[in-house]
């Protein structure tokens, strides 16, 4: 399910995004542990039914699917540039 697997891969982010610094981490974390929580709404959602997702489900999976993508790649984006 892909709504599982972006959540996996936010809280696989997260513990790189607290360890970064700064006014652009700060708000960097507070996106991630967001996007965590609209996830596990969204998978609940989805697993109370056993059809499939409705046209608003499937258009709030690719808004997230959208956002996650974005503060995994500034997450790692940020760390790579403090990387010594």
């Amino acid at each position: 399910m892909r709504v599982y697997t972006l959540q996996q891969s936010l809280a696989t982010v997260r513990p790189v995004a607290q360890t970064l610094t700064g006014q652009e981490a700060d708000a960097l974390q507070k996106e991630v542990d967001r996007l965590i929580a609209i996830s596990g709404g969204l998978l609940r959602a989805l697993e109370g039914f056993s059809s499939g997702p409705t046209a608003d489900q499937r258009q709030q999976l690719a808004w997230l699917s959208d956002d996650a993508t974005r503060a995994i790649a500034e997450v790692n984006r940020l760390a790579k540039a403090r990387t010594p």
